[in-house]
């Protein structure tokens, strides 16, 4: 069944004039709202930019990241505005000890290490992810990442991975990141879809977690081409409406009044935003019972095209 995982960060969001995180007014504002699943940075827990792991409210499984987003210097083209970016001082060690002292009656999924400037050899990462995730008593997500800082996609790794999924059986959860799995909409498609046809016939079942797609129309596009977990920060920048995702000051005009305070409408988009992916969860489900593309709801023509594209490739023909 498809989990649709809220993301909170610092990056991207101002710190006001106080010192006091935005994120962490949003966060707390938001938070209780949310009973299935949100994801947290390990970077922002330990630098009191979001609560600590014993105080953060308790849904079924907090996921967990590394901090490889929250170290990365540069704009996210997701991002409705620019706020500019100097990261902390963060590294492995430094989320290990957060792993090692993370509170066992707090349900989680702990991400392997990401570090923007470190890029090893597939080999290097999954001993790395083991040594890390292996000893703790939580689930363990491997992100897979490229092998060299050159590498703009994870086409090599994927075909490495491809041929003999079976050490991605160390982990409950396989990560991928969406900007790296390919240069257009289709070729992210049809990655997803052959990792998830060579797993289940090499018999690794494990769910696939697309990391920066969480959204009104992508997250279905991910989904039914063969990914399970989603997760991203769109929903805290745009509103979700009609299966699509449009601007904050867009979405308050749509449902507020003008004389609607900025600060109220955003807060009222993203309580909407939950109760969207919350509906978006259910279509989803139902959809995997029977696949009946209209299940998704305004969007189901524009994924169903989408699916017939992807089932033209050549790699995927007489596969899907």
């Amino acid at each position: 069944m498809p989990l649709l995982v809220p993301s909170f960060s610092s990056k991207g969001f101002p710190t006001k004039k106080s010192g006091a995180s935005v994120i962490a007014e949003i966060f707390e504002g938001a938070a209780e709202s949310i009973t299935a699943s949100y994801l947290v940075s390990g970077y922002d827990i330990h630098h009191e930019l979001l609560p600590s792991a014993a105080a953060l409210p308790a849904p079924d499984v907090i996921f967990l990241d590394s901090g490889g987003y929250e170290l990365r210097i540069e704009h996210d083209l997701s991002a409705d505005r620019h706020v500019p970016h100097s990261p902390l001082e963060w590294n492995r060690d430094t989320y290990d000890r957060l792993l090692e002292s993370w509170p066992e009656h707090v349900s989680a999924a702990m991400v392997s290490y990401d570090e923007p400037e470190l890029r090893v050899h597939l080999d290097a990462q999954l001993e790395s992810a083991r040594e890390s995730l292996l000893p703790r008593k939580h689930l363990r997500v491997f992100l897979l990442k490229p092998e060299t800082t050159t590498s703009e996609f994870l086409t090599g790794v994927l075909s490495t991975v491809r041929a003999d999924p079976s050490p991605l059986s160390d982990f409950n959860i396989i990560g991928l990141t969406e900007e790296e799995l390919g240069s257009s909409l289709l070729d992210r498609m049809e990655n997803i879809a052959l990792l998830r046809l060579d797993c289940d016939a090499a018999g690794v079942d494990v769910p696939i977690h697309i990391f920066g797609a969480l959204d009104a129309l992508t997250t279905l596009l991910y989904f039914v081409s063969g990914a399970d977990v989603f997760d991203g920060l769109s929903w805290l920048r745009y509103g979700f409406t009609n299966g699509t995702a449009i601007s904050r000051r867009n979405y308050a005009a749509l449902v507020g009044t003008p004389d609607t305070s900025d600060q109220n409408a955003y807060a009222r988009m993203v309580k909407e935003n939950i109760f969207y992916l919350e509906r978006m969860r259910l279509a989803m489900s139902k959809f995997a019972i029977d696949f009946d593309f209209s299940r998704l709801g305004p969007s189901s023509t524009i994924v169903r095209e989408a699916f017939d594209a992807l089932r033209t490739r050549a790699k995927l023909r007489r596969r899907l």
